[in-house]
C-alpha cells in the first residue's frame, strides 16, 4: 500500500476546520473535520516512526465518515487501515468512495489496483493503472505498477518503456531498476542484468530484487558460490522474498548442500504452507540427509495441499521402495504417479517395474527354507557290543602297460589379458531423481 498522500491530504481539510463566528459547536461537519485533522497528523507521525495502530485508525476514520461522508482523504485513510487489517472488500469500498469524491487521487487508484491483483482480478487493476497514466503523465509510481502487470504478461518491451518513463520523472525510483533487471533476466541478457544491478545499488545497496537478479546472472555463468552469496544477501535484506529463497534452495541442492537446502525450504513452507511444490522439494532434501520418515511427512503434506500431485506420489513411492522396503505402498503411489503428467509417468514406469522385480525376489527368498536336521532317536537300553569284521586282504592291482600311463591334462588357460566369463546377475537400474522443480516468480504473487 502507498502512504504518500497521508502526510498532505489532511491539509486540505485543515483549511476548512477553523471555526468562524456563528459556527455551532455540535456541527457534525466541523467535528468530522477536526477529528480527521487530529487523526491524520497522528497517523503521519506513526508512519514516520514505523509503528501504526491500524485498529485505532480504522475506528477513527470510520467515525469521521459517519459524521461527514464527503471527506475523500478520510475514505482514503480508512482504505489504508482496512487493507492493513486484511479487509480487502472493505478497503476497495473505501478507495472507490475516495476516488468518487476526488478523481485525481492517484495513490487511491494504485492501492485499489493492488487490491484487485490480490483478489485475482488483474484486468481491473490494469484498467485502473492505465487510467492513471493517461490522466497524469508524470505518475511515475503508477507506471512502475503497470510495468509489474506487463512483466507478468511477458510484454517486455512495454516493461522497459514504462520504467524508462518513470525514471525520467523520478530518477531515484529504485523499483524501476528492479523491473528492468527482471525484464533483462527474462531475455537472459546477463550483462545488462549486472549493469542495471550496479546502477540500482547506487540508490539502494540492499535492494533485495537486484541481489536476486545478480544471483541469477552468476548462476547462469556457473558461479554457484557467488550466486548463493547474492541470494542470501537478498534474503538478509528481505527475509520474506520467497523467490530468492526458492532459488537458494534449488542451488543448494545442485551444490549437494542438502542441509542448507532443507533450512531454506522449511522456512519457505512455513511462510507458504499451501505451496505443494515446496513440500515436495523439502521431502527430497529430508531424504537426502537420511531422514526418510520426515520425508514421508513432507510428501504427505504436499498431497493434502494438492491430492493429485504426481511428484509427491513419486517421492512417497521412492522412499517406500528404497528406504522402507514397503512394496505395497510403493506400487500404490506409483500407479497414481502414472496417472499424472507425462514427465512424472515416464520416471514412474521403470520404478514400478523395479518394485515388482524386488517383490518377486523377496517372495522367492521367503519360499526357499532350509531342510530340518533329522532328530536322533533316544536309546532304550545299553548298546549291544559290535564285533569288528575281519578286513579282507587287498589284492594287488594289475600293472597297466607303460604307454597307457599319462599325466592328467591341465585345464585350458584363458587368453592373456582376458578374464574368464561369469554369468551376470540380474540387476535393475534405478531411475535418477529429477532436479527440484520449485515454483516460479508467478507462484509467489
Amino acid at each position: 500500500m502507498r502512504y504518500l498522500l497521508v502526510g498532505a491530504l489532511f491539509l486540505s481539510a485543515c483549511a476548512s476546520t477553523a471555526k468562524g463566528p456563528g459556527t455551532r459547536v455540535d456541527d457534525p461537519v466541523a467535528e468530522a473535520r477536526s477529528l480527521f485533522t487530529a487523526e491524520a497528523q497522528r497517523l503521519k507521525a506513526e508512519l514516520d516512526a514505523g509503528t501504526v495502530d491500524w485498529s485505532r485508525v480504522e475506528k477513527s476514520m470510520a467515525r469521521v465518515v459517519r459524521l461527514h461522508d464527503q471527506i475523500p482523504e478520510a475514505w482514503y485513510d480508512l482504505g489504508l487501515a482496512r487493507a492493513e487489517r486484511a479487509d480487502l472488500d472493505g478497503a476497495i469500498t473505501a478507495y472507490e468512495r475516495a476516488i468518487g469524491l476526488r478523481p485525481d487521487m492517484h495513490p487511491a487508484y494504485e492501492n485499489l489496483a493492488s487490491l484487485y491483483v490480490a483478489k485475482d482480478q488483474p484486468s481491473r487493476a490494469v484498467r485502473l493503472l492505465e487510467r492513471i497514466v493517461e490522466l497524469q503523465p508524470a505518475a511515475a509510481t503508477a507506471r512502475v505498477s503497470l510495468a509489474h502487470r506487463r512483466l507478468e504478461a511477458g510484454r517486455l518491451d512495454e516493461v522497459e518503456g514504462l520504467c524508462r518513463e518513470a525514471l525520467a520523472y523520478e530518477p531515484e525510483l529504485d523499483e524501476a531498476y528492479c523491473l528492468l533487471a527482471a525484464a533483462s533476466r527474462s531475455r537472459t541478457d546477463w550483462d545488462r542484468v549486472r549493469l542495471l544491478a550496479g546502477q540500482g545499488f547506487k540508490l539502494d545497496p540492499n535492494a533485495a530484487c537486484l541481489h536476486e537478479a545478480l544471483g541469477d546472472a552468476f548462476r547462469a555463468e556457473g558461479k554457484g558460490a557467488e550466486a548463493m552469496a547474492a541470494y542470501e544477501r537478498a534474503l538478509k535484506s528481505d527475509p520474506e522474498r520467497h523467490t530468492a529463497r526458492g532459488r537458494a534452495a534449488t542451488l543448494a541442492v545442485a551444490l549437494d548442500d542438502h542441509p542448507r537446502a532443507r533450512a531454506h525450504l522449511e522456512t519457505l513452507v512455513e511462510a507458504q504452507p499451501e505451496m505443494a511444490s515446496a513440500w515436495v522439494a523439502l521431502g527430497r532434501t529430508r531424504r537426502a540427509v537420511g531422514e526418510p520418515e520426515s520425508a514421508v511427512q513432507a510428501f504427505e503434506q504436499a498431497l493434502r495441499v494438492e491430492p493429485d500431485n504426481g511428484e509427491a506420489h513419486y517421492g512417497l513411492a521412492w522412499v517406500a521402495l528404497r528406504d522402507l522396503a514397503d512394496f505395497d505402498t510403493a506400487e500404490t503411489h506409483l500407479r497414481k504417479a502414472l496417472q499424472s503428467s507425462e514427465l512424472v509417468a515416464k520416471r514412474a514406469e521403470p520404478l514400478l517395474e523395479e518394485a515388482r522385480t524386488l517383490r518377486r525376489y523377496a517372495e522367492q527368498a521367503a519360499q526357499v527354507q532350509p531342510e530340518p536336521a533329522p532328530e536322533a532317536s533316544e536309546p532304550t537300553g545299553p548298546p549291544a557290543p559290535v564285533e569288528p569284521e575281519p578286513e579282507p586282504e587287498p589284492e594287488p592291482a594289475p600293472t597297466p602297460p607303460a604307454e597307457a600311463v599319462s599325466a592328467p591334462k591341465p585345464a585350458p588357460k584363458p587368453a592373456p589379458g582376458r578374464k574368464p566369463r561369469r554369468r551376470p546377475k540380474p540387476k535393475v537400474e534405478p531411475p535418477q531423481e529429477e532436479p527440484l522443480d520449485l515454483p516460479t516468480d508467478d507462484d509467489f504473487e
